[in-house]
């Protein structure tokens, strides 16, 4: 996917840009402009040609997940900054709390 369709899609799902970012694998914490033989290798899908690639040409944009245990490991194990809120709202916006 590129930038242009990524930032497409983002817009679609929130038009107001006040939703937090979130990775499969945590929370999203930099992102960094690289070549693409940096650090590995570009790997994208072309939806076109329903193809996956894997290359070493052009340059890719690198989107970095933290979870909360890498933060805690980055932060000398003070999980103070941890905030844990497992309540969540409903459909009718009412707070629930797990039991």
């Amino acid at each position: 996917m590129k930038t242009k369709e990524l930032i497409n899609q983002l817009q679609k799902l929130d038009p107001e840009g006040n939703t937090h970012v979130m990775l499969s694998t945590g929370a999203l914490e930099r992102i960094e402009l690289k070549r693409s033989w940096y650090d590995g290798k570009l790997e994208y899908i072309d939806e076109e040609q329903d193809t996956y690639i894997i290359t070493m040409e052009g340059d890719k944009i690198v989107l970095y997940a933290i979870d909360y245990e890498g933060w805690i490991y980055y932060h000398d194990g003070d999980y103070s900054n941890i905030v844990l809120d497992l309540r969540y709202v409903n459909d009718t916006n009412k707070r629930m709390e797990f039991t």
